[in-house]
């Protein structure tokens, strides 16, 4: 499951003033039987979990490997997961790191050393969950129709919040304010410290990607092409913009300019106001994950990696070699992942400086985008946490 660009309000690190945090998949809730088991590290869902001597001689360390990069092994961390289950979210910070699976346990481990720090239960087995954010001591997880605030050190559930609407997408957070987008193009936004919805505004058309920071305000696209840049205080719009098909990415921005990898076979750069700066067209549509970086789009286009200037739009380079996500940036090389393959491209030239095959991780999450800690993750369910050699 690659990962795109690492995001602002991971776990444990502090919110910025007008920012969020990688998504919730469909969970399945363990029995409430299980909950003393959870506090003493058992689980028995879905046949007897394996020991961890199975599960850490299943999955290769990936010293040598990952070595050749530039990272060292720190510590290999086992959240609780029963063998019919799978991993379904990654969530990386400073202090913490998130794993939830899909029997619809949530493990927090400790950064440090790996160790797991406390596993919960959230909620009914056909419970839907879009993703989660951390504000201070807090953990706030939501499912389609609630929130569950948890002691992010403990693990106690703290409150519960039932949603106005069934939301969509993972929310982004501005300091107690969580906006969500919908299936049925509705933007909302909820004030958790008491519990009430403060606006909504609407969009033609399904909301499936998180809204996104831009400059003091924050961008959502609906799947029908629609762009609404709105402050997040009253939800009032600053701009609206259209193009011709949804996204086949989150779109990315940064104080000045949204980039958005379209289904309509183009790539876009908007203004923090929605105007449209420029589009580059492609000949297929744009189904992978954008990052920006220190002025440079980097996007896997058909033609292979791209990337553009981002004032302008115009071409630096093309790989087509390489296809998958550029993830961050070690010792001024870029960190490319398709799901299997860690590479090392030379942001210059395109050029692959070295390749990796990770087989056994079924996710890799940074923490940041500069000399990110790496964490592979693989369903087996081992967490190994990598640093880099700097």
């Amino acid at each position: 499951m690659p990962l795109g660009n690492a995001e602002p309000n991971g776990w444990g690190a502090e919110p910025r003033r007008s920012l969020l945090m990688p998504t919730f998949l469909r969970s399945l809730c363990l029995p409430i039987a299980l909950a003393s088991a959870l506090a003493v590290g058992g689980c028995s869902t879905g046949g007897h979990a394996a020991s961890l001597d199975d599960r850490a001689a299943s999955v290769p360390t990936y010293d040598a490997e990952l070595g050749s990069l530039g990272y060292t092994r720190a510590w290999r961390g086992f959240p609780i997961k029963a063998n019919s289950a799978a991993i379904d979210f990654v969530d990386a910070g400073p202090r913490f790191v998130a794993v939830q699976d899909s029997d619809n346990v949530l493990s927090v481990l400790d950064t440090t050393s790996g160790e797991r720090l406390w596993s919960a239960e959230i909620t009914n087995p056909l419970t839907r969950f879009v993703g989660m954010v951390h504000a201070g001591s807090r953990a706030l997880v939501s499912s389609e129709t609630e929130l569950f605030i948890y002691d992010l050190e403990t693990g106690t559930l703290l409150e519960k919040q039932r949603l106005d609407r069934v939301v969509n997408t993972k929310p982004l957070m501005f300091e107690d304010l969580l906006i969500y987008g919908t299936n049925t193009g509705t933007v909302l936004a909820r004030l958790t410290s008491v519990n009430v919805r403060l606006w909504e505004n609407s969009l033609n058309g399904p909301i499936d990607f998180a809204p996104i920071p831009v400059g003091s305000g924050f961008c959502v696209v609906s799947q029908s092409g629609e762009i609404l840049v709105a402050d997040p205080a009253t939800g009032s719009g600053v701009g609206r913009a259209r193009i011709f098909g949804g996204l086949g990415g989150k779109p990315v921005a940064n104080d000045e300019r949204i980039f958005l990898a379209s289904l309509d076979h183009s790539v876009y750069a908007f203004s923090a106001e929605a105007r449209q700066l420029w589009r580059h067209r492609t000949g297929a549509p744009v189904v992978s994950q954008p990052a920006i970086h220190d002025g440079v789009l980097y996007c896997a286009i058909e033609d292979g990696l791209t990337a553009f200037d981002e004032r302008s739009g115009d071409v630096l380079w093309t790989n087509p070699a390489l296809s998958g996500d550029v993830i961050g940036m070690l010792r001024g090389e870029l960190l490319v992942w398709d799901g299997s393959n860690l590479g090392t491209v030379d942001p210059g030239s395109g050029e692959q400086v070295d390749s990796v095959r990770l087989d056994g991780f079924d996710t890799l999450a940074v923490d940041r985008f500069i000399d990110p800690n790496l964490y592979g993750v693989s369903n087996i369910g081992v967490v190994a946490k990598y640093t880099p050699n700097l």
